[in-house]
């Protein structure tokens, strides 16, 4: 299919910016291009990171042009010129904020002529790529819509499709002061049939186009037949010379007995190789059961009717879509602790009270000298308190997305991205491992000392309390998950057994995450899906630790006769939920992200971290940690099913169809 266009290229050398120059796909087929000589790459990022992403990837970009938006010399120049196109739509600084964005910067190298054409959609979604081109490149003269096509190859064979892409459905553009129409659907998708005939010349094809409907020769009625007729009337009005035919049904397009029998006498019944499509629905479940199961290579979107080419990858998982099920997973995650947090106050308040003892607390602080002597023990001072660490990060947070993309911001990035590093190695080598240790220390004291036991035999009505809240929550939560889904609650309860049980050992959400991982994929959800949802909630979802402290903080304000109302409560839970973000996933580590914040139910002297009133609700965390833990890692995966579901239904769809 190529070697028509390598020869071509090769007379007539071309340069081509690639907008996303650290993915590895795009950095394949730069390495192969410099070897080819036929076509020149242009890569845009951080050239060190360029160079690093290469190295890793063993791709030889060595001599390659790679160009840096923050260090641009011509940047000034770049957006005065930006500036004048946008025409007041955007502001000087909205000019340059978008010029540090590889989609904007690189199509903005292509209206300089620094590049002949540009592809993108490594990480940028076909909305991403396209709207840059429609605000700077702009459609070619006489083309009023952008549309896209795809060419199918499978050995010798060769077709072209289109739109599968862009257009969702084709509507009259109506004049509102008028309300007549200036450009019809029927016109539209003639363009989008004339537009991929030439696209598939391109690529060495006699195209035959067929204008593809439910119907042959009005052989059906309603529908989209009226439209596919319409467009090849005026398709055939304006290219007279191309082959082309409609509205015919698909097996008369590529079956020339049923092609004669239904269209007898076309040029293109039965011997189609160009399919326009009257709706997105059908071109893109077309293309791809071509695709996998008629085993056609498909290669595209190919855009058409701009003024230079500008092309997408559209594959996989994209930057736009990756921020959007960023936002939809945080906002679940954050919001099921805030429900399940005021849910087990209401419990608590209204049942601890019928059988909880007013000595309950002198009987477990009695036990505080019985304690075994730790065998080894590292005191580690904090550098900063709780409090200060969790402000600290989201300072940091928001400095590196405002300043990413310049030398200072990309700096303070890097380090902070090298040291996670360094911490999740410390987490995974020496912590992990030694976990079990820990928890069956921590048993053998608690047993020693009689704290369990004074615990559990003054406050079982509590534990079991929050056991069952803990259970009730997973259940709802999957309930949600299943009705969002139409997958059987009970089922993915069942798949999830094995993550359960591994935190109730381990106490740990990020130990649980290889079970958890497995447990989402039995559910259904996809591997890019799980892969970011399931280390992400084990994070940030803490549902089953958010119940735990919200019933032990109420227990522990009745024993002592301390005021507590929704009223403080609520503040505490949406001040929680955001800071257990920081939350270590190691055993304890919510309740000690919760202690600095307990002065906000106990009150400022009640609530010293140092007091023995938090030292009471450490203990009585701790002996019920492993339930919680469950619970939120249980939770992990029924957020992972609804995001999978919306992402399905809306992103994907969305991100398919534009």
């Amino acid at each position: 299919m190529f070697e028509n266009l390598v020869e071509v290229l090769k007379a007539n050398p071309r340069k081509i910016v690639y907008t996303e120059g650290t993915d590895a796909r795009i950095l394949e087929s730069a390495a192969r291009l410099k070897q080819g000589g036929f076509l020149t790459p242009i890569l845009v990022g951080n050239v060190e990171d360029v160079k690093a992403a290469a190295k890793a990837g063993n791709f030889d970009i060595e001599g390659l042009e790679i160009i840096d938006p923050a260090n641009y010399d011509k940047m000034d120049e770049m957006a005065q010129c930006m500036f004048d196109l946008r025409k007041g739509k955007m502001t000087m600084e909205e000019v340059r904020a978008n010029l540090q964005k590889g989609n904007y910067f690189g199509t903005m190298l292509v209206k300089m002529g620094v590049a002949d054409a540009l592809l993108g959609g490594a990480t940028y979604s076909t909305a991403d790529t396209v709207r840059p081109a429609l605000q700077l490149i702009k459609t070619k003269k006489g083309a009023h819509l952008v549309s896209s096509c795809f060419i199918m190859v499978r050995g010798d064979e060769m077709l072209a499709m289109g739109d599968c892409a862009i257009n969702i459905d084709y509507q009259d553009n109506v004049d509102k002061a008028t309300g007549e129409v200036t450009f019809s659907a029927a016109q539209k998708l003639a363009e989008v049939a004339i537009e991929t005939a030439k696209t598939a010349e391109i690529f060495g094809m006699d195209p035959k186009v067929a204008m593809l409907s439910f119907s042959t020769k009005g052989s059906g009625k309603g529908g989209t037949v009226a439209l596919s007729h319409d467009a090849t009337v005026i398709a055939k009005e304006l290219a007279p010379e191309l082959k082309l035919d409609g509205e015919m049904q698909f097996d008369a397009a590529v079956s020339p007995v049923v092609g004669q029998l239904k269209f007898p006498g076309s040029p293109v019944a039965g011997h189609a190789n160009t399919f326009i499509f009257p709706c997105i629905e059908a071109g893109n479940i077309g293309y791809k059961i071509a695709q996998r199961l008629g085993g056609f290579a498909a290669y595209g979107p190919i855009l058409q009717g701009l003024n230079a080419p500008i092309n997408d990858l559209s594959r996989g998982c994209d930057a736009e879509e990756v921020y959007q099920m960023s936002i939809i997973t945080a906002a679940l995650a954050y919001g099921s602790p805030l429900i399940a947090g005021s849910a087990s106050y209401l419990v608590s308040a209204n049942l601890f009270p019928s059988f909880m003892s007013e000595g309950a607390l002198e009987q477990i602080a009695a036990t505080a000298d019985n304690s075994l002597a730790s065998y080894i023990s590292i005191s580690i001072p904090p550098i900063l308190d709780t409090l200060s660490a969790v402000v600290l990060a989201f300072v940091l947070g928001l400095c590196m997305s405002t300043l990413r993309g310049k030398t200072i911001g990309d700096t303070l990035y890097n380090g902070m991205k090298d040291f996670s590093g360094i911490i999740d190695q410390v987490l995974h080598s020496v912590i992990i491992p030694l976990l079990p240790l820990y928890v069956c220390g921590t048993f053998i004291d608690m047993t020693k000392s009689g704290k369990t036991f004074a615990i559990l035999g003054i406050l079982w009505k509590v534990f079991l309390v929050v056991i069952i809240m803990h259970l009730i929550c997973i259940f709802l939560q999957f309930c949600v998950a299943g009705a969002v889904s139409h997958k059987s609650p009970f089922k993915m309860i069942r798949n999830q057994i094995p993550g359960y049980t591994t935190a109730l050992g381990t106490q740990s959400s990020a130990a649980t995450i290889p079970v958890n991982l497995q447990c989402a994929a039995a559910d259904g959800v996809s591997e890019q899906i799980r892969n970011f949802v399931v280390p992400l909630c084990a994070n940030i979802h803490m549902a089953g630790s958010m119940i735990t402290i919200t019933a032990c903080a109420t227990a522990v304000c009745l024993m002592n006769q301390l005021p507590i109302s929704l009223a403080t409560v609520v503040p505490f839970i949406m001040t929680l939920g955001v800071a257990m973000v920081a939350s270590p996933g190691a055993p304890g580590g919510s309740i000690m992200t919760a202690l600095p914040f307990l002065y906000m139910i106990f009150g400022a002297e009640a609530g010293d971290p140092n007091g023995s009133i938090c030292a009471i609700m450490v203990a009585l965390y701790i002996t019920q940690d492993s339930f919680g833990t469950a619970c939120n890692v249980s939770g992990d995966n029924a957020i992972g099913v609804i995001v999978e579901t919306i992402y399905q239904k809306f992103i994907n769809k969305s991100s398919a169809s534009v």
